[in-house]
């Protein structure tokens, strides 16, 4: 994202990086890219740990709900 900001190329970015920063335009046509899975690993001892599993808990539900904003 800097790179493109600082106009060496263009850049794949996910729309909710890019789209309150005048610097970056869109330059391709407005396609759905294939959506690819996103995964939380961890070892089983450590996710055991509340903090550990506080904040996997948090990703877990932070990428539920704003599904939609990470998926375009």
């Amino acid at each position: 994202m800097i790179a493109a900001r600082a106009g060496y190329g263009a850049a794949l970015l996910p729309e909710y990086l890019a789209a309150g920063d005048p610097a970056l335009a869109c330059v391709w046509p407005i396609e759905r890219i294939p959506e690819c899975d996103l995964w939380l690993l961890m070892r089983r001892d450590p996710a055991k740990i509340p903090r550990i599993r506080a904040v996997a808990d948090y990703l877990i539900e932070l990428f539920q709900r704003e599904r939609l904003r990470f998926s375009a």
